[in-house]
């Protein structure tokens, strides 16, 4: 090894070089390797702000983790046709311009090239078979790339924030886009899918703004959440008919998408699919969500919901479920959060949320006289409200839906009658209580719960199941709490 200072000039002689051997030296602007050099180990140039100039020698082997992560100055390297590995972030946040990998290269592993934001050409061995997770990530002067035909692979977040990226075409024998592969691709305008592909993951398009046209082979079965999200250039997609399950907003915020049509029957469809466009929607589905296939213009109180005869399991939007009756004795109760177990819900509404002429909520109150017209009486339980897309539009579910609401709400019973006591929710209470056979054990308990909160209507209602519980005192506690 010699060092210059005049010149910062680094010449190495070693087979290997050990790791974090030149680390964030700012003398060094130039390295020249001898003949011998098989190995540059980990992070051995990591953070050389002025390292320009490097020579590789023939013999040269691979390229560890780290290597040239951070030499900024460094704009060009020329890889030797004999270099079979190149590390993780090894060129990551470097000032690389150009470079072509050897067909030695199988593999471009996980964040290689990422924040490399000057790149601006590469050519990919046709040897390769795998782009790691974030490989591009945020290589932002990247207009074009050419994924060779031998590549099966895609790692998550591969081509994201690559916003000079015009054009990409991919090879046939990729069956999965994982999530964010082409997020905010600002300037993609086409992309041609592999006739294979099967799974779109979430947000896989979001941002891209400029994408017109896409077409999505009959082999896809999966697109996830977000997965063209904000792509504003989209006028019209047909969904393939390969296609079993789409998930929540696929297509949310894609402002100028006027026509969507589907292919196939459905397992799943997932919350707001639609944005403001015209669809022809598929005739069968197995799950959904109430917000499923509502227009953007549609999430107020919203019209009557049409959910096919092949639904078995009901999704209620985002955000959850709660009884008339309820809103009838809590009028101030979107003031703050309730939950409801069953669903993992969380009902909130903002009194904000909507311009004057819109709201329904008016210092903390639902207006019930301007929108009662909507609902039964607070005795027809069975017609819940479901609070769907944040809780601001109450839903009815349709006369063929009330059965799997019923059968969903006995699943988790008990839940359901803690949450009635602890609401004196007394309609709900007795509903339960007239329709699920409870065991003894959880009757008593209740019971219990219940005289100690002092609440005799409630307390009324589970006298009248006095015979399952084996309560001799259940009249006693009930007239000492009538006193």
């Amino acid at each position: 090894m010699r060092i210059t200072n005049e010149k910062h000039t680094v010449t190495i002689k070693s087979k290997k070089l050990r790791t974090k051997k030149y680390a964030y030296n700012e003398n060094i602007c130039e390295v020249i390797f001898s003949s011998t050099t098989k190995v540059i180990g980990n992070s051995a140039f990591y953070d050389c702000l002025n390292l320009k100039n490097v020579t590789l020698p023939s013999s040269l082997k691979v390229i560890e983790d780290d290597a040239f992560s951070l030499c900024k100055s460094l704009s060009r390297i020329a890889l030797p046709m004999a270099t079979e590995q190149i590390g993780e972030r090894c060129f990551s946040w470097s000032g690389i311009e150009k470079i072509v990998l050897p067909e030695s290269i199988t593999e471009i592993r996980n964040s290689t090239f990422s924040n490399c934001r000057k790149l601006k050409s590469i050519k990919i061995s046709k040897a390769c078979t795998r782009l790691g997770d974030d490989a591009f990530l945020n290589c932002m002067d990247l207009d074009e790339i050419a994924v060779p035909e031998a590549v099966t692979s895609l790692g998550k977040n591969c081509f994201k924030g690559c916003s000079s990226l015009k054009t990409v075409i991919l090879p046939d024998n990729i069956k999965i886009l994982p999530e964010n592969t082409f997020e905010n691709c600002r300037s993609l305008e086409t992309v041609l899918l592999p006739q294979k592909l099967e799974f779109i993951g979430a947000e896989c398009f979001a941002g891209c703004v400029n994408l017109k046209n896409i077409v999505l082979p009959d082999s896809v079965k999966y697109i996830g959440e977000k997965a063209f999200y904000r792509c504003e250039g989209l006028a019209s997609i047909k969904l393939p008919k390969g296609l079993t399950h789409i998930d929540n907003q696929v297509f949310s915020n894609c402002s100028n998408l006027k026509s969507l049509q589907f292919e196939n029957d459905l397992d799943y469809a997932g919350a707001a699919i639609l944005p403001e466009c015209n669809a022809i929607l598929p005739e069968r589905i197995l799950k959904m969500h109430t917000t499923s296939f509502l227009k953007k213009s549609e999430y107020r109180l919203c019209p009557a919901i049409n959910i096919p005869e092949s639904v078995n399991e009901l999704s209620l939007g985002f955000e959850g479920l709660i009884p008339y009756s309820f809103l009838i004795k809590n009028k101030s109760c979107f003031n703050h959060i309730m939950a409801i177990e069953k669903y993992g819900a969380k009902v909130f509404v903002s009194e904000n949320y909507y311009n004057a002429e819109e709201k329904i909520i008016q210092d903390g109150y639902f207006d019930f006289n301007k929108y009662d017209s909507l609902f039964e009486t607070a005795q027809a339980f069975e017609k819940p409200v479901i609070a769907a897309f944040r809780l601001a539009y109450p839903v009815e579910l349709s006369e063929n839906n009330r059965l799997i609401y019923q059968t969903e709400l006995f699943k988790r019973a008990r839940d359901a009658v803690l949450f009635a006591i602890k609401s004196n929710e007394g309609v709900l209470l007795k509903y339960l209580i007239d329709n699920v056979d409870f065991d003894t054990d959880f009757c008593e308990e209740m019971y219990m719960y219940v005289s100690k909160l002092g609440l005799p209507n409630l307390l009324q209602i589970l006298t009248t199941k006095r015979n399952n519980t084996g309560l001799n005192e259940i009249n006693s506690l009930f007239e000492e709490l009538m006193l």
